[in-house]
């Protein structure tokens, strides 16, 4: 974890709002499915920047959620679409039991003023409020 501590906060500044009471909070989003996409998506509509998490090949639960958009071979759901708005996305496969996936997910936790989970795997992922 020791090349995690001395990160520099930069927003994105092409992508993250310049506006808003909550300008210059930074949101780390993992939950899935309503709530989280749902309160996530409030924070970034009032400034904050909003790092979406998905896991590599999978992504997110909510993108196939019906109801769906289609677009010829393509589909999408429309609560997804609604909610993914104003926030940045990355990739992280979320098991803590990898070294390199904890030290990473621990640093973005530490650099996020925000942590917006549904809560249900936190104890699996070995996760305590401290």
């Amino acid at each position: 974890m020791e090349r995690w501590k001395e990160i520099v906060r930069i927003p994105a500044p092409a992508l993250v709002p310049t506006y808003g009471p909550l300008t210059g909070m930074r949101v780390l989003m993992t939950g899935s499915i309503v709530a989280a996409p749902f309160a996530a998506s409030m924070l970034a509509e009032y400034g904050a920047e909003v790092i979406h998490v998905e896991r590599p090949n999978v992504g997110d639960p909510y993108r196939e959620q019906a109801p769906v958009i289609k677009r010829g071979d393509r589909r999408v759901s429309a609560g997804w679409v609604q909610e993914a708005r104003n926030k940045l996305s990355l990739t992280l496969e979320i098991n803590l039991r990898i070294p390199e996936c904890k030290e990473i997910f621990l640093s973005l936790i530490k650099n996020c003023d925000v942590w917006v989970e549904n809560m249900v795997w936190t104890e699996k992922l070995g996760i305590t409020e401290e």
